[in-house]
């Protein structure tokens, strides 16, 4: 499917893969597992245009679930080292019990409403079991988006190569968490309690962020912060029901990560 939310999503998608596809030919050039990095990044592209391409939520956890993986292999592509590999198992520790909220989700509207169709799941919907749907969705998405408490992953993803680290970490996995908020935001505007906690948790992640990241001692690890902040910045906007502030920020944000890395 593709409406105002998905098409930007999936352009950024496109001309971010590209240009890190072909920066990465010459940067991992000669390097060990040179095949092994690009098989990578095809399936990371293909599964996250098929999470913003879905027009469900069974799809779209099919791409979220594809792209989770393919980040931890990143995140441990230097195999050799121990803590490249220490460092991946813990993001897909995380990953694996954050996901159980987009799993256990689905489930709830394939049993509340019948669907997990986008046009057809919201409006059979209502009451306790938005919120409980929301806050399922809520829990996915900040672990993917690494808000708090689960931000702790983010810095440790840079043990991957760093054109990885820019494209995945900096401007598309960690914003598919936004968009998974954003595609409920439906639900999000009956729900005075999970949009409260989409605040909460936005601006403790911003203040954290800004924090530590100052005190940083090198430059990958302070960019690490600095996404979290501004991340954090999006989950408080989609809270406050400012979508399309949200997904402008989204963009620029990202282009501007991926530059700067």
């Amino acid at each position: 499917m593709a409406d105002r939310l998905s098409t930007p999503f999936l352009a950024m998608t496109v001309v971010l893969s590209g240009l890190i596809g072909r920066f990465s030919a010459t940067y991992l050039h000669r390097e060990h597992g040179f095949f092994r990095f690009f098989l990578l990044l095809h399936l990371f592209a293909f599964g996250s245009l098929l999470a913003f391409a879905a027009g469900s939520f069974d799809l779209l956890a099919g791409g979220w679930e594809l792209v989770g993986i393919t980040s931890v292999l990143l995140i441990g592509f230097f195999q050799l080292r121990p803590a490249p590999v220490e460092n991946g198992l813990r993001v897909f520790a995380v990953y694996r019990a954050c996901d159980i909220g987009l799993l256990v989700g689905v489930f709830a509207m394939h049993q509340w409403a019948g669907t997990a169709s986008f046009d057809d799941g919201f409006p059979m919907l209502a009451g306790s079991h938005a919120v409980i749907v929301c806050l399922l969705m809520l829990l996915a998405a900040s672990g993917k988006a690494a808000q708090m408490p689960f931000s702790g992953w983010l810095p440790r993803a840079i043990e991957g190569p760093t054109p990885s680290s820019a494209i995945f970490y900096g401007a598309i996995s960690i914003h598919a968490g936004a968009y998974l908020l954003l595609r409920i935001q439906p639900l999000l505007a009956e729900s005075i309690l999970a949009s409260a906690l989409v605040i909460l948790i936005g601006v403790a992640t911003a203040i954290h962020g800004t924090i530590v990241g100052r005190a940083s001692a090198d430059a990958k690890t302070s960019l690490a912060y600095a996404s979290l902040t501004q991340v954090g910045l999006v989950f408080v906007e989609i809270g406050i029901g400012w979508r399309s502030i949200a997904v402008a920020h989204i963009l620029g944000h990202a282009t501007r990560f991926r530059s700067v890395t």
